[in-house]
């Protein structure tokens, strides 16, 4: 499972990361503004605030308010998200808004399906040494959309739990520097029959476990798609022996989780959000299964205000400390959570 995802970039940002074009409009059935009022002016704002910091902690509070302003923190089933795919008549990469849900061409209602197994009804053990066939090519739901439909969503974390607490227990997975990284999806323009509007669906494909999502307790991952794969994944030409070749448990070096707060649970809906940037906050040290040192998360701005410079939580984002009532909580060297 891919619980929730976080886009932290605004669709400017993806479509120059990317290359691509922007719609420019909507087709995830509904404004996205509803659910993110009056967002170009509060960016414009935000980075405004920014570029007028004097000092330190002037530049910190403008960082966090440019994090908070920009991000969909919180994005789930029937949610808009910014989706990568190739357009029609060869007009190469498209930036588009989409529901976060996939529903069929044949279905009669929105089915909010919000990830696609590659394996299908294979591999039922969730190894991660599974090698095929995979099923995904024959599921009525998917088979059309995984051979002609693909997309990528560029993302800057997703959120997941164990699989028996789920978001009750989340985690966020994270690139150590908190870039954006590529979910590997497929989408399907959905029409509704008795309105005649089209709303643009997608799923994100998921594989086994890795080391990461394994070490928080969880039986699979989201396929990642890597930066040399992303033209072949796109393009509905590519052969499907090649697109099979890509759903691996996705490599963790350079990834880490940390705990949040289970408000995360709570769905994001217009005119009950729930989407700020408190929602992903640490409340506990960071996993890094490889060991991997570098943590840099202190240097990037979307995260820098929480951290202080040697990479310690500030201490408005430390868990309790220890008491005769809580007595297994750790903490760090003075007090702090290191992520070194």
């Amino acid at each position: 499972m891919c619980g929730r995802i976080g886009q932290t970039a605004t669709p400017k940002e993806i479509q120059e990361s990317y290359a691509a074009s922007y719609a420019g409009v909507s087709l995830a059935g509904f404004d996205p503004y509803e659910v993110f009022p009056d967002l170009d002016e509060e960016i414009k704002e935000a980075e405004k605030e920014l570029d007028e910091a004097e000092g330190e902690e002037d530049n910190a509070e403008a960082k966090k308010r440019l994090f908070e302003t920009k991000g969909r923190h919180n994005v789930g089933a029937g949610n808009p998200a910014i989706l990568v795919h190739n357009a029609q008549l060869g007009q190469g990469r498209q930036v588009v808004d989409a529901m976060f849900g996939f529903t069929p061409s044949w279905s009669p209602k929105l089915t909010y399906q919000i990830n696609a197994r590659a394996e299908g009804a294979m591999n039922p053990e969730n190894s991660a040494n599974y090698s095929g066939p995979w099923g995904i090519f024959d599921k009525p739901y998917f088979k059309e959309a995984i051979r002609s439909r693909r997309c990528v969503l560029p993302v800057s974390y997703f959120v997941e739990g164990p699989q028996k607490e789920r978001l009750s227990k989340p985690f966020v997975i994270v690139k150590d520097d908190a870039s954006l990284f590529s979910l590997g999806g497929i989408w399907n323009l959905w029409t509704d029959r008795a309105t005649g509007e089209q709303i643009m669906t997608f799923a994100i494909v998921t594989t086994a476990a890795n080391a990461i999502t394994s070490a928080i307790g969880h039986h699979r991952a989201p396929l990642l798609i890597k930066d040399d794969d992303l033209d072949a994944w796109l393009d509905p030409a590519t052969p499907i022996e090649r697109v099979e070749a890509m759903f691996q448990p996705f490599l963790e070096d350079r990834f880490i989780a940390y705990p949040i707060d289970k408000k995360i649970k709570r769905p994001n809906r217009a005119g009950n959000t729930n989407s700020e940037s408190e929602l992903v906050r640490p409340t506990g040290s960071p996993i890094s299964p490889t060991g991997y040192a570098g943590v840099r998360l202190h240097e990037n701005p979307e995260f820098s205000w929480m951290f202080n410079a040697d990479g310690t939580l500030k201490e408005e984002f430390l868990p309790p400390k220890p008491t005769d009532n809580n007595p297994e909580q750790e903490q760090g060297k003075d007090g702090q959570i290191s992520l070194f």
